[in-house]
Parts: structure tokens; sequence; C-alpha cells
């Protein structure tokens, strides 16, 4: 992932047991500069990279 602050936030969030769709939403709630849309959050949790941090 090209942003690494938001790869560990996600991961952070995930681990707190926020789902994709509102970490995404929270995201433009807040007009963040940079934002995701849930189906790349479902793609990064269960790609091979990051199987290994158990977020789903």
């Amino acid at each position: 992932m090209r942003h690494q602050a938001l790869r560990e936030l996600i991961i952070e969030r995930m681990k707190d047991g926020w789902a994709p769709e509102q970490f995404s939403s929270r995201l433009n709630f807040e007009k963040a500069p940079t934002r995701i849309c849930q189906e790349t959050i479902f793609r990064f949790v269960h790609s091979k990279e990051d199987m290994q941090e158990d977020l789903w």
C-alpha cells in the first residue's frame, strides 16, 4: 500500500472492530485528504500480504 499511515490506521480500526463501511464513511465525513472506498479495504484485508494481520 502506498500510504503507510493510512494502512496502519485501517489495521488499528479493524482490530477495534470497525467495519470497512464505517471506516470509509468516517474518512468521507471528516473530509480526510486521503480517502478509500470500502471495496478497497476489503481487498486489503483479504490480500495475501495482509492475511497475517487477521483483520477479518
